[in-house]
């Protein structure tokens, strides 16, 4: 990440006098700055805690693009299983700043953003990478990310029906009140009735262990998915992710995830 900056601000130095107005300038100074802070885990970036939703935890900023705060925000992604359906995703800190056609600044943004990732990504030795949206999104927008072993420094997103431009610089740390993720100890699995439906829900934390018992962690997790029924059955699938859950049940047996539980 280092000599992503150092790559950067050599190519902000070297182009801001060729800029044709104050905008530009401002626009490589802002992104400079941004990638800088995000190298150290946004430190002078984070203003506050804003909210935490099942997708994300987001956060308000000091610093955006054109100073446009209300526009951008820090957000934290935790990391993502395999599923049959979705790949697996790493956990994301990054900053992120839409812009829409009829906000300011938006033709600067369409007309010279990829022009100076491209340059920088040069410096820099990053790979640029096209990203295949999933299956229900197809065509629906353009995702490029600029990346060092598989690890992006920043990247951008053209929507398609609404010609927005949403610009993303990631930071290689977590913010420091998010705990690292547990790790998945393994799954149970109920079922009801005629069997046709198997519900998992993931156990989450540490070490194998921590589980003295299982009929206990079974009562709560099914008490957890808010299913009426009360008489189930259940089975205690150790080092095992629903993905592995999925792949053992075939047709006509449906597997669906209730939501995960923690050992403690």
């Amino acid at each position: 990440m280092k000599r992503i900056v150092i790559s950067f601000l050599t190519i902000f130095l070297f182009t801001v006098t060729q800029a044709q107005d104050i905008n530009s300038q401002k626009l490589r100074l802002d992104l400079a700055y941004l990638i800088a802070d995000a190298a150290n885990g946004f430190p002078e970036t984070l203003n506050s805690f804003k909210e935490k939703t099942i997708y994300n935890t987001s956060y308000t900023v000091k610093r955006s693009l054109f100073g446009i705060k209300n526009k951008g925000g820090l957000f934290y992604k935790p990391p993502k299983e395999k599923t049959k359906y979705t790949e697996a995703e790493a956990e994301r800190f990054y900053f992120g700043q839409s812009f829409k056609p009829e906000d300011s600044f938006y033709e600067l943004i369409r007309d010279s953003l990829e022009i100076i990732f491209d340059a920088t990504a040069k410096e820099a030795g990053l790979k640029k990478n096209k990203i295949k949206p999933p299956k229900e999104y197809k065509n629906k927008w353009d995702e490029y990310t600029y990346s060092s072993n598989n690890k992006p420094a920043f990247g951008f997103i053209k929507y398609k029906e609404t010609n927005a431009i949403y610009v993303s610089i990631y930071s290689p740390f977590r913010p420091k009140d998010i705990a690292p993720p547990l790790k998945t100890l393994g799954c149970i699995v109920f079922s009801l009735g005629n069997f046709t439906y198997k519900y998992v829900s993931p156990v989450y934390g540490q070490s194998l262990e921590d589980i003295r018992d299982t009929k206990a962690l079974a009562a709560r997790a099914f008490s957890n998915s808010g299913i009426a029924e009360k008489d189930y059955q259940y089975t205690w699938y150790p080092n095992k992710t629903f993905y592995d859950i999925q792949q053992m049940f075939k047709k006509p047996i449906i597997v669906q995830e209730i939501g995960g539980i923690t050992v403690k």
